[in-house]
């Protein structure tokens, strides 16, 4: 609840109302005075807080360098904390830093590679180009070094429970970094003067004639998007490293299922699959691979995501719990659903360790085959291959279904009651 008198509303004191207004204008940025200030504690506690926080200030005010080298700075004091609790508390907020900084990075570098174009017509054109930003690979290869150096730091806090956490927490951020990398850092096919072909120039009278310029092998945005691809590649895996780190199975799993969705996300199909497919647990193993198989089929690589749902139906059929089984059976079978690999299905019902259950999926998707088109199909299944006393059922469920059709496709400028055909007399 708050109240008209709430400081965080409005303050007690306007500007103008201020006894002592503030002289000049207060800074953009991080100043040396700030940093020199900083470096003078005694006390390397505070010493480290007070370096990590003027990092975090040089990450908003994009003094991305500087920010790197306090980090630094801030590690080594932090080093010199000899209470356990707050040597922790400095190594989490460094390492959230750190993720922070890592995405400055990457927005920075694909911020340049959309700067290159104009940079190019100046040239181009005669003019002088505006001053060159950081390449994006150089940024890119920063921020890896940076998610190692988080990585490290997350495996000496002290607290078992927070080491944890924290590395998940890397490798969360280094996996949303590659897809990142895959899906942003593309270069771009427009044409300008840039990137236009060069004409030779005539030779002046009396000078040696100006060779032609060799065939290139290959155009430099093919190289480009090849080494942005490999470096997504090279950030998932050390993203994965960083999961097997982690001593806690329940983090360790979900950060390796974030990874396999961030591989989902960004297309990265052939590396998500091979790295779910290393998952130890099985109910986590098969959640991964259905993250990527409906990745797949959204993306019409329909031919890849049946070996990708095969192995996730081999992962459920695997889990030793009945009830878990069950309940990804059920998964399986409502993602195969939804992708319209009704007969797959069907095929992974007999996965469930309930017969009630499997009664209830069959049903599922003999009322969404009449939804989408595909009735005659559902009641000829029914009629050979459905055990006798399901058909009653299963042909009512896929008249739903036509029905459900019927009534989201139905004119909606007729009333209720009409069918648009003219009365019969």
């Amino acid at each position: 609840m708050t109240f008209p008198n709430d400081p965080y509303l409005l303050p007690f004191l306007m500007p103008d109302q201020a006894a002592n207004p503030p002289e000049g204008n207060a800074p953009a940025q991080v100043t040396p005075d700030l940093l020199a200030n900083a470096r003078q504690i005694e006390d390397p506690a505070e010493r480290s807080l007070a370096l990590q926080r003027i990092a975090n200030g040089a990450i908003a005010s994009t003094q991305l360098v500087l920010a790197h080298n306090t980090i630094e700075e801030a590690i080594t004091a932090t080093s010199q904390v000899t209470v356990p609790l707050v040597r922790d508390q400095r190594l989490i907020a460094l390492v959230t830093s750190i993720t922070l900084l890592n995405d400055a990075l990457l927005r920075t570098g694909r911020e340049s590679l959309s700067a290159t174009a104009p940079a190019q017509q100046a040239e181009a054109a005669g003019l002088d180009p505006l001053p060159k930003r950081s390449e994006a690979t150089v940024m890119i290869r920063l921020a890896r070094l940076e998610w190692k150096r988080g990585v490290y730091l997350a495996t000496i806090i002290g607290n078992p429970t927070y080491r944890n956490e924290m590395l998940y927490r890397v490798a969360e951020s280094e996996a949303m970094g590659s897809a990142t990398v895959a899906n942003d850092f593309k270069v771009t096919d427009l044409e300008s003067l840039g990137n236009r072909p060069a004409t030779v120039p005539a030779p002046r009278p009396g000078a040696a004639p100006v060779p032609a310029p060799a065939p290139s092998p290959g155009t430099g945005k093919e190289k480009d998007g090849g080494s942005y691809a490999k470096l997504a590649d090279e950030m998932l895996i050390e993203a994965w490293d960083a999961a097997q780190k982690i001593d806690r199975l329940i983090w360790k799993y979900r950060a390796m299922v974030r990874i396999s969705l961030s591989a989902s996300d960004s297309q990265q199909y052939s590396r998500g699959v091979e790295l779910a497919r290393g998952i130890e647990n099985a109910e986590s193993r098969a959640e991964a691979l259905l993250l990527l198989a409906e990745a797949q089929c959204r993306h019409d690589h329909r031919a890849t995501a049946t070996a990708t749902y095969q192995a996730a139906a081999e992962a459920v059929a695997s889990i030793p719990q009945d009830g878990l089984r069950g309940v990804m059976a059920g998964f399986l079978v409502d993602s195969l659903i939804a992708v319209g690999r009704f007969d797959d299905a069907r095929a992974c019902t007999v996965i469930h360790p309930e017969e009630a259950e499997r009664f209830v999926e069959l049903g599922a998707i003999a009322e969404s085959q009449g939804r989408r088109g595909a009735a005659d199909a559902a009641r000829r299944w029914i009629a050979t291959e459905a055990p006798p006393g399901y058909r009653s059922a299963l042909y009512r469920r896929v008249s739903a279904g036509v029905l459900w059709s019927v009534e989201q496709n139905r004119t909606p400028d007729l009333p209720l009651g009409e069918t648009g055909r003219p009365p019969t007399r």
